[in-house]
């Protein structure tokens, strides 16, 4: 899952989209988040660290802030999941914490990129579409996984139906 995710988070990182000069919205956060709500810190924080040293090693004056939320994404989601009790939080929480972690993205940016002037021009052409495509992006994927979790769960509830009935047809051939 490390590996699934962290090169998701690589695929977001290049398939972002040029806004300006020295703008990309990308997509780099929704493997790690995605990996950390689904599977833990350990995972998230495996994925997190693939795709934010990718964005350190793209160079530019956001790289440092870049991967440090990058990683974060990762890591906070499996916290969430953590404190979730191990449960998925499902796709609206899933998709207001995608919109969190870009928000906080944006802030460590103006925090730590400099010239604090350029970082202040990029996170305003950037905020809005990478806010809401990664939101998007956490909602479909957290869709996904709601859907594949409910049919899961029905299967093990069908299986120990069986079992039951199973056990009853054996009891009265007794």
């Amino acid at each position: 899952m490390i590996l699934l995710f962290g090169t998701f988070s690589i695929f977001g990182n290049y398939s972002g989209v040029k806004l300006s000069s020295d703008a990309i919205a990308n997509i780099r956060d929704i493997g790690p988040l995605v990996a950390g709500l689904i599977g833990g810190p350990v995972i998230g924080l495996g994925a997190g660290l693939i795709g934010g040293i990718n964005r350190y090693f793209g160079g530019g004056f956001t790289a440092v802030p870049c991967s440090i939320a990058t990683v974060s994404a990762g890591l906070i989601g499996g916290l969430i999941y953590r404190y979730n009790n191990k449960e998925f939080v499902g796709a609206y929480n899933a998709m207001i914490i995608a919109a969190l972690i870009e928000l906080y993205h944006m802030g460590i940016t103006l925090a730590l990129a400099r010239p604090f002037n350029q970082a202040l021009e990029v996170v305003k052409i950037v905020v809005i579409p990478m806010t809401l495509s990664n939101a998007l992006g956490v909602a479909i994927f957290s869709l996904i996984i709601g859907s594949l979790i409910k049919d899961k769960k029905k299967i093990k509830e069908l299986e120990e139906n069986l079992e039951i009935i199973a056990s009853k047809a054996e009891e009265d051939k007794i």
